[in-house]
């Protein structure tokens, strides 16, 4: 994945049906592994489910969440240990998820009824609360999320959630085998068509947007795919920053929306890259150092990382066989959710 730091944050609000782990598993994963997992860890001959959560800094009842085929006790959840077989040991680069599966506590009949509004419009049963003129229909498979729902028929998650108040405003009560309304005879979509507008300060700003700076002079289309990471990292700019310009997507990228612009580049902004040469220095423990370096970083650091284009903390992390904790507390400088790695800059990875 593409970033400048860690956030993969959320997905894009209208992003296709996924159909994969957001980091591919180096060998078989069991397949109601999360989704979102964006770390692994092969199951190897004497591994307990103790020992994995212990050696990873995370807890047994996180571990068994990441990893249904693994419910139960310590030592039930040991003795289904595959060896061989990877097992999520990170949901989405640490952050809140933003995946929701859907539940079974709805009808389970897959027998096809309709009934009819007072509009004369023709509806597919079971379904719960749905606009009156809805006249386009979804069957909830296993599988479906809302964000997939909203994408295949090309809407925003936002109209999704408001023409299906019964599934929770983050799709916490998404049902299998039920109806969902995707479209309405009311409803006008958004057209794609780029137009522009003239800001106060002469720069032509294309449309459609939300809230951006007055003097934002560069603007990035978003497609289907896109993270706010991921654009962030397109333009060279730290995430911190991206969502300073672009408030309206949410601080972890939950709002970002399918087809508008977004800002990337503002009149005279800098981005905090380096372009010189590195230098070092030698620490008391005489250690040479790189520069530049990372506020925050550990003294003792003896092993050292440059951050490139498409680095993320967990990337890091993995590449040197260190755990994700112990990366945060070498280089306090980039924050407890990676949000300020800096590109160009080096970081510790072994003291």
């Amino acid at each position: 994945m593409k970033s400048l730091s860690i956030a993969i944050s959320g997905l894009v609000l209208t992003h296709g049906a996924l159909a994969q782990f957001y980091e591919d598993p180096p060998t078989t994963a069991d397949p109601n592994t999360i989704l979102d997992c964006t770390w692994w860890q092969v199951a190897a001959s004497g591994d307990t489910c103790a020992s994995i959560t212990t050696g990873v800094g995370i807890s047994l009842s996180a571990f068994q969440s990441w990893n249904p085929s693994l419910a139960g006790s310590s030592s039930t959840c040991s003795s289904n240990l595959i060896i061989g077989n990877s097992y999520c040991i990170e949901q989405n680069y640490g952050l809140p998820s933003e995946i929701y599966t859907t539940t079974t506590g709805g009808p389970t009949s897959t027998t096809t009824a309709t009934t009819t509004t007072s509009a004369g419009i023709s509806t597919p049963t079971p379904h719960r609360t749905l606009p009156p003129d809805c006249n386009k229909f979804h069957f909830v498979v296993s599988g479906d999320l809302c964000p997939s729902i909203a994408s295949t028929y090309s809407i925003p998650l936002a109209t999704f959630y408001s023409w299906n108040p019964d599934v929770g405003s983050n799709c916490n009560n998404l049902w299998l085998s039920e109806y969902v309304c995707v479209g309405r005879v009311s409803y006008t979509p958004t057209t794609s068509s780029s137009a522009t507008t003239t800001t106060s300060t002469g720069i032509a700003t294309p449309t459609p947007h939300r809230t951006l700076p007055t003097n934002c002079d560069r603007f990035h289309f978003v497609v289907s795919g896109d993270l706010c990471p991921s654009i962030a990292s397109t333009y060279g700019i730290p995430l911190t920053q991206f969502y300073t310009w672009n408030p309206d997507v949410g601080n972890v990228c939950q709002n970002l929306w399918l087809s508008e612009y977004v800002c990337v580049r503002t009149v005279g902004y800098v981005a905090p890259t380096s372009t010189t040469s590195p230098t070092s220095t030698t620490t008391t423990g005489g250690i040479s150092t790189p520069t530049p370096f990372q506020p925050g970083m550990n003294p003792n650091c003896k092993q050292f990382h440059k951050v490139v284009s498409g680095n993320t903390c967990a990337i890091i992390a993995s590449q040197y066989g260190i755990t994700l904790t112990n990366f945060y507390a070498w280089n306090t400088g980039v924050g407890n959710a990676c949000q300020s790695l800096w590109l160009d800059y080096y970081v510790c990875v072994r003291i």
